[in-house]
């Protein structure tokens, strides 16, 4: 993201931190195919992902008046909150279940996805995907967080919790293993 970009993007938060409903709209707009993606990659089912969606933007939205701005992309903050609620989600053992949640002035529940592939590039999402659940969860976290959602290795230590270091080794194990399970 250049700086012109990342100053919009502050700028919304700013404007979502002082109330504005559209400036949040707006930053989900932009980021919730990502988290969407790192979340659905985590879990392994589109419905819990769209769930788990929600309930990020959902807390997202809550918390946007904590948010500081400490020299890392807003998308930080926000896979944060989405590995947190993978976390919780594991702890529970059962899916989420959002009907529960006063949606009233929820308008972010519901994401927009296109889902359509084509046939040829499902089969190796699927490839890729079952080639993945063989990974240790550390390791599938750092690669879809590095590959699939292109976050650098600071960003991935930041929303881990572990040091640079300790992220490129889980990702160069991962690949190695991925490799393997892939047959390259």
């Amino acid at each position: 993201m250049n700086t012109k970009d990342k100053g919009v993007v502050i700028s919304l938060v700013e404007k979502a931190r002082a109330g504005d409903k559209d400036a949040f709209e707006q930053i989900y707009r932009m980021y919730m195919q990502p988290i969407y993606r790192y979340i659905y990659f985590q879990v392994k089912s589109r419905e819990e992902a769209q769930d788990l969606t929600a309930e990020v933007f959902t807390k997202a939205f809550e918390k946007i008046g904590t948010f500081k701005d400490q020299g890392f992309p807003v998308s930080s903050w926000l896979y944060k909150i989405a590995r947190n609620a993978i976390i919780d989600n594991w702890k529970r053992k059962k899916p989420i279940n959002l009907s529960q949640i006063d949606n009233s002035e929820n308008r972010f529940a519901e994401p927009e996805i296109d889902y359509s592939e084509s046939i040829d590039n499902e089969v190796e999402v699927k490839k890729l995907k079952l080639a993945m659940e063989n990974l240790s969860e550390d390791q599938r976290e750092v690669i879809t967080l590095k590959y699939i959602d292109d976050l650098k290795t600071a960003q991935i230590a930041k929303v881990t919790g572990k040091t640079e270091q300790a992220v490129r080794a889980a990702i160069y194990r991962g690949l190695i293993e991925l490799k393997k399970q892939l047959k390259i």
